[in-house]
């Protein structure tokens, strides 16, 4: 698949997906979350979609509705799968491999570390 094709239809899949989850997904253990990007493979037969969940104060409970939030995704890949299929007229639709971003995570986790670090100096 040519690069300007794939991140086309990348940006499609992104937009599409961020309608259809709170529409389609009715699963209670999906709280609300945020895509942040999707990559699709070069044959466009799999699309990793990354996902952060809006942030929750107690990180113990937050490790275990982040569990609960990619059981809830994968139950609901047939119906997401539908949904795009429906939207995107492709002759097939991309294997749907839900991920979670980490990136504001471990921004916060090096801001406190830095923010240790200044304190003991």
């Amino acid at each position: 698949m040519q690069p300007i094709r794939r991140h086309r239809l990348q940006s499609l899949i992104l937009e599409q997906l961020a309608q259809a989850i709170p529409k389609v997904v009715k699963d209670p253990r999906v709280p609300k979350l945020s895509l942040t990007n999707v990559e699709l493979s070069q044959d466009g037969g799999r699309a990793n979609i990354y996902f952060s969940i809006f942030f929750q104060n107690e990180l113990s409970d937050f490790q275990q509705i982040r569990k609960e939030c990619l059981k809830g995704l994968i139950a609901a890949k047939g119906k997401l799968k539908q949904y795009l299929g429906k939207r995107l007229f492709l002759k097939a639709i991309p294997e749907l491999i839900f991920k979670e971003d980490r990136g504001l995570e471990n921004a916060q986790k090096v801001y406190e570390l830095l923010k240790k670090i200044s304190q003991t100096s």
